[in-house]
């Protein structure tokens, strides 16, 4: 698998960032051969967006999964989109993340951990940003399962009254 690392340097002695969209580097890893592929991160300076480009960036550089500390709202989406994993790590060096993701310590995130702009100095809240991004996703979990439910009740009526 292809990761990509939010990281401090280019190395996997680097310390892993706990910042995505306006973090120094990527470190590009190949969890199969350990091969190392560093990026300064074109989105690091950017005024409005680094989360987006960031997260572009990576996906064009061909990340199937991102390990970071903190993923916002606009990010998450490019990346979720790209069928992109990511993964939330604590503080330590990339080769210690990559370890923890190989051990399977890591659980991929299902929502975004910041507020929008947090990379711009807003407040952040996490938990409940988090809940209420996982409850959005359960509400829209139902109404799907809801929908498949009345389209199979109906086809099972329909057969009933067949027979």
């Amino acid at each position: 698998m292809r990761i990509a690392v939010s990281a401090d340097g280019p190395d996997l002695e680097s310390q892993a960032s706990p910042i995505f969209g306006r973090c120094p580097m990527f470190v590009l890893v190949d969890t199969d051969t350990l091969t190392l592929e560093p990026h300064d991160n074109p989105a690091q300076n950017a005024g409005d967006g680094a989360g987006i480009e960031a997260a572009e960036f990576v996906v064009a550089k061909g990340a199937q999964a991102v390990l970071t500390g903190n993923v916002g709202a606009n990010a998450y989406r490019v990346l979720n989109a790209a069928q992109v994993l990511v993964y939330r790590i604590k503080r330590g060096t990339v080769g210690q993340a990559v370890q923890s993701l190989a051990d399977g310590k890591l659980t991929s995130t299902r929502s975004p951990n910041v507020a929008r702009y947090a990379g711009l100095g807003a407040p952040t809240a996490p938990d409940a940003l988090a809940r209420s991004e996982e409850i959005a996703e359960i509400e829209d979990e139902i109404a799907r399962l809801r929908r498949s439910i009345d389209t199979l009740s109906a086809r099972l009526n329909e057969l009933k009254k067949e027979t």
